[in-house]
């Protein structure tokens, strides 16, 4: 069976990642306008808050402080680095300059969403943990959705095993949501935040995996000799 042209792949990845893109922009703007208007979405923040004390215990507690330190950017700022030590080492620039891009890229677009809406946390006298800054959206979902995510993608892109690619993705998506669930259980989090932070990594993190994409097929044409037929894997 013959291969697809790599024209082929590039354009089935740029309309992939618009579509996803454009899809989680909807996702995380109709949450935002969901908080800010006090709709249905900002009750259930709150019924989320004062059930999940129910769940808490010493040994859980303990679990969720130290789960939740693996979204942080003090894990993911240093495992980030030794990603692209590694990735140079094998004279991979590319995928390093990407890593780095997409983590300092998704940092600096938390900050940003989180002065533009300037939402206070759910702080309050059972909050566990300390912590300051705005509450929307969680840069501990978004963060962790992004660094992740990208590091799921860089290890299954040279893997043929489609077994092995869903055992390392679905590994990656339980690490971040338990992230999530250590920021709504510790309290330093509302429901929505964390959704939002997972929508808005999800978007970022298109957008990343779109661009690598689309320069690794182009880079495949552009090593095609002059009148051959441009093929890919």
């Amino acid at each position: 069976m013959r291969r697809l042209p790599a024209r082929f792949h590039v354009g089935f990845h740029l309309i992939t990642g618009f579509i996803l893109s454009v899809l989680f922009i909807w996702i995380f703007g109709e949450i935002t306008e969901s908080i800010l208007s006090g709709d249905m979405f900002a009750l259930v923040d709150q019924w989320v808050v004062q059930h999940v004390l129910y769940f808490r215990t010493t040994s859980v507690t303990s679990v969720m402080e130290t789960v939740t330190d693996l979204g942080g950017i003090k894990t993911i700022g240093p495992c980030s680095l030794v990603i692209m030590v590694y990735l140079i080492l094998r004279k991979d620039h590319d995928s390093a300059a990407s890593l780095a891009a997409a983590i300092l890229g998704g940092i600096l677009l938390n900050n940003f969403l989180k002065i533009m809406i300037h939402r206070p946390r759910p702080l309050s006298d059972t909050t566990l943990i300390t912590v300051y800054g705005w509450s929307f959206p969680s840069g501990h979902a978004m963060n962790s959705m992004i660094f992740y995510g990208m590091t799921a993608y860089l290890l299954v892109r040279g893997i043929r095993s489609w077994s092995l690619k869903a055992t390392i993705i679905t590994m990656a998506l339980g690490i971040v949501s338990i992230i999530g669930f250590s920021r709504i259980y510790l309290q330093v989090h509302y429901l929505s935040d964390v959704i939002a932070g997972f929508a808005g990594g999800l978007f970022w993190l298109s957008v990343c995996i779109t661009g690598m994409e689309m320069m690794r097929k182009k880079e495949i044409m552009n090593n095609v000799p002059s009148g051959s037929s441009s093929e890919s894997s």
